[in-house]
């Protein structure tokens, strides 16, 4: 999303800048483009990443969790400036043919893709490794839970849910951990052929007393748990423990009897059986623990010394697990036909448990149908009694005259928060917070074949009515100041100087209309013709201003024109700073919208201005062209006879040369933060002041060092 939605829209300027410039300059190269894109990456890297910094409260720190991801996004990010500086300095100087316009553009998805298989850990074995190994065990298993189940089912008379039984189950597939020098005790016992005892000092043989295993999990509907306490050894005489249960989560008198007591084994006994009660009910409840403890191990009688007895693991939880299952909701079906203008009656069933009252929130989501006319949006809460295994929801379908100029519509019945304990069936349209059904009111079929989907994604009537009083309302609404007559009535003299500098731009963007007419692609298409529109003004401006003060158009580029552009990069990035739990977004918008600048930013330009010339070929006003005060025809008619696309790079190459060495120096400073602030972003004040104020110092560096070049 960051590489094809976010940094396209945030990147949308810079791209139109470079295509209108080319277009509008008779499929000449300018010098804003190529260079307003250069100081545009100069700012969003250094000014913009030094803006994140700084925008975490003192002491709150952000980290970029998909460092694999960032890392293919920075190096691309770096080698398109070096791939730009490698076509217009080193294979065809000052030239750019089809062939590179291409690459350049296609190097476009060829990053989404390599991004996208970072995201999903193609470039870390380890990861890659670990999935199969889980799927494969998944696998394994499916064996041991239907046996289980059916064991469970012929014991208890209760059938189970699949994750109830995996729980079950888990004990058996999580062996206890070892420290590390548990482990290499036992290690070099085994290779040295030692003993698998402990010896006591003076040689007399130890008795460890304790637990199977630290923990252990019971079903509710048990009844009861014996828990078993071994001896390590056979003892040459007789050995007493005390043993007690204590509360966790679970409580004793509610989900297990408490239990206190005294084992006694006696000589050569090994083995000893604890049994806690259970207490089964009726209600649901979540997984809860207790534990069951061991202490005060003594020989009997207490003089004898020719036995010593220690504690091994002295204590164990046990978790019970609830068998007493709310239920799983679905609807009945995924799909349903709707007949216009009769009522549409939706069943919603219980399955895998129906214990307790439970109940979750019902509600109708606008697609393709509108509500208010197509249908009537209905939401409540739908109640489901205990044992009550089926309910139904009833939604109003509308009936009106264009219905048969119309193709097939569609809404959504959507159930959601459910109570505590029930959940939705995946397999039925349901997912991890919500069960879906999908409502389809029938229209034209002749329509439908032949128009249905331009229809209902640029020619939907209703939604069209719907929505057009909002569209108009927009208009009134842009020329009052802060949006209505009662706002206007207490606005403030610096309210009312905002409101005329910027009257006519709201005026003009206006005309974009709402994202819910013609499926969001006309806002889309009118959005990047109003934001073509500004483009085009700032480089005029910021052209006559240069022209103005003396200053050459590729620094009006890196300064004025870019400061400009790279906006929208900056509130993009510093608000998904602030409001995202990682720094993945922020970061990865700076490095993923100077890729797309001059991939997208080049590549389509020089597409259609190689194109032109490679058909124009050598013409008088490709001759009389000039740069630098001389015409082509003497500068490049030698070295390319046949014409083509020219693209004289000037103080380009020092300019790129000196943002990337800033460049690698950012990247170095944001590894060292996470090393030592313990995340990219935040970290103390003080440290976010230093290291933005750096990246400051670092982008005037690069505006100096590039004007300088420039001027001499």
């Amino acid at each position: 999303a960051n590489l094809t939605l976010m940094a396209l829209g945030s990147s949308a300027p810079e791209i139109l800048l470079a295509v209108i410039e080319v277009r509008a300059g008779s499929y000449f190269a300018g010098e804003l483009g190529p260079s307003t894109i250069v100081g545009s990456a100069a700012f969003n890297l250094l000014v913009i990443t030094a803006v994140c910094i700084t925008a975490m409260p003192d002491g709150e720190v952000r980290r970029i969790r998909q460092t694999h991801v960032f890392a293919v996004t920075a190096c691309f990010s770096v080698w398109a400036y070096v791939w730009m500086l490698i076509v217009l300095t080193q294979h065809t100087p000052d030239k750019v043919d089809i062939g590179e316009a291409v690459v350049t553009f296609l190097m476009f998805p060829l990053l989404v893709g390599f991004a996208y298989m970072a995201d999903r850990g193609y470039f870390n074995p380890r990861l890659h490794t670990d999935d199969n190994f889980i799927a494969m065990r998944s696998q394994r298993s499916e064996d041991q839970i239907a046996t289980e189940t059916a064991r469970i089912q012929a014991r208890f008379g209760k059938q189970l849910p699949r994750d109830v039984v995996l729980r079950l189950l888990k004990q058996n597939d999580e062996p206890e951990k070892n420290s590390k020098v548990a482990t290499r005790k036992a290690v070099i016992r085994k290779v040295s052929g030692g003993s698998a005892y402990s010896s006591a000092a003076g040689g007399n043989k130890q008795v460890l007393i304790g637990f199977e295993g630290a923990s252990c999990r019971v079903l509710e509907c048990a009844g009861r748990i014996l828990l078993k306490v071994t001896a390590s050894r056979p003892p040459t005489t007789a050995i007493s423990v005390r043993y007690s249960t204590q509360d966790g989560t679970a409580k004793a008198g509610v989900r297990y009897q408490r239990t206190a007591g005294v084992l006694s084994f006696a000589a050569n006994e090994v083995e000893q059986i604890i049994e806690v009660p259970i207490i089964d009910d009726e209600v649901w409840q979540p997984d809860e623990y207790f534990r069951c403890m061991l202490t005060d191990v003594q020989v009997v009688p207490p003089g004898v010394k020719q036995q010593e007895a220690q504690l091994g693991i002295s204590t164990t939880t046990i978790t019970v697990i609830n068998d007493d299952m709310p239920g799983t909701l679905s609807f009945d079906v995924e799909e349903v036909l709707a007949v216009e203008g009769r009522p549409l009656t939706i069943g919603v069933a219980r399955t895998d448990g129906k214990c307790g009252k439970i109940s979750c929130r019902y509600t109708t989501v606008q697609r393709t149908a509108t509500a208010g006319r197509d249908y009537q949006p209905v939401e409540g809460v739908l109640e489901f009694e205990d044992g009550e295994t089926h309910k139904t929801i009833t939604v109003p379908i509308g009936h009106h005259a264009k219905r048969h100029s119309e193709c097939d519509e569609t809404f959504l019945v959507q159930l959601s928060n459910p109570s505590e304990g029930v959940r939705f069936d995946r397999h039925a349209g349901g997912f991890a917070a919500n069960a879906t059904c999908e409502v389809i009111i029938p229209g034209n079929k002749r329509v439908a074949r032949y128009y249905g989907w331009f229809l209902s994604t640029f020619l939907n009537y209703d939604r069209y009515l719907s929505h057009r009083d909002q569209w108009f309302e927009r208009f009134r609404a842009a020329f009052y100041c802060n949006g209505s007559p009662e706002d206007q009535s207490v606005a403030t003299g610096k309210d009312w100087f905002f409101h005329f500098a910027s009257l006519t731009f709201k005026v003009c963007f206006s005309v974009v209309p709402p994202t819910s007419i013609a499926g969001g692609w006309l806002c889309f298409v009118s959005a990047l013709g109003m934001i073509g529109l500004v483009t085009t003004l700032v480089a005029d401006l910021a052209s006559l201003l240069g022209c103005c003060l003396g200053i050459s158009d590729d620094i009006t580029a890196i300064t004025l024109v870019a400061l400009g552009t790279s906006l929208p990069d900056t509130f993009a990035s510093r608000m998904a700073a602030q409001e995202d739990e990682t720094a993945d977004n922020s970061i990865g918008n700076i490095t993923g919208s100077n890729s797309v600048n001059v991939f997208l930013g080049l590549g389509l330009p020089w597409t259609l201005a190689a194109l032109h010339w490679q058909m124009t070929g050598v013409n008088s006003e490709w001759k009389d062209r000039r740069w630098d005060g001389r015409r082509y025809e003497e500068l490049y008619l030698p070295m390319y006879p046949e014409g083509g696309f020219i693209v004289p790079a000037g103080s380009l190459s020092a300019s790129v040369a000196v943002f990337s060495t800033c460049a690698a120096l950012c990247i170095g400073l944001l590894a060292l933060r996470r090393r030592f602030c313990g995340g990219e972003l935040g970290g103390p004040k003080l440290t976010q002041v230093r290291d933005g104020g750096l990246l400051i110092f670092l982008w005037f560096v690069y505006l100096g060092a590039s004007i300088a070049f420039s001027v001499s």
